[in-house]
């Protein structure tokens, strides 16, 4: 069920209750404008090293840290870097590759762009779109 007094304190938020309309604030509460985490699937970071030709230096590499790096490939299906502790592991994973010059900085940085997504107010905060009408309950909740 829709919590109403939810919306009701969003459009009260000087930024929406300074648009002009209630067209307006639906628009801007499903406006994609908040970066969100998802998870990296890790058939894509593959895909990436592979199409970079950095897969099989790392895969073929005797250092310790680029094997570790190897069985997280082979051990997780992906990275749920919304997880405070497996975003720590895999940026520590990628800064020794980047130390080691099997990645370079700019590839570390894609990967972890991966898992960014744009999502809107009403995605993180509602079910689904706000409409016209939604807001005209809201406005209308003591």
């Amino acid at each position: 069920m829709k919590d109403y007094s939810v919306l009701k304190t969003k459009l009260a938020d000087p930024a929406i209750t300074g648009l002009a309309g209630d067209r307006a604030r639906m628009g801007a509460l499903n406006a994609k404008t908040i970066v969100a985490k998802v998870p990296i699937p890790v058939i894509a970071i593959e895909k990436y090293l592979a199409a970079s030709h950095k897969y099989i230096p790392i895969v073929d590499s005797v250092d310790t840290n680029a094997r570790e790096a190897t069985l997280a490939l082979d051990k997780f299906t992906s990275f749920d870097t919304s997880n405070p502790t497996y975003l720590a592991t895999l940026t520590t994973i990628l800064d020794n590759l980047v130390t080691l010059n099997l990645l370079t900085s700019a590839d570390k940085t894609y990967i972890l762009g991966m898992a960014d997504t744009m999502i809107s107010w009403s995605e993180q905060n509602w079910s689904g779109d706000i409409t016209l009408e939604d807001i005209a309950i809201a406005n209308g909740v003591a």
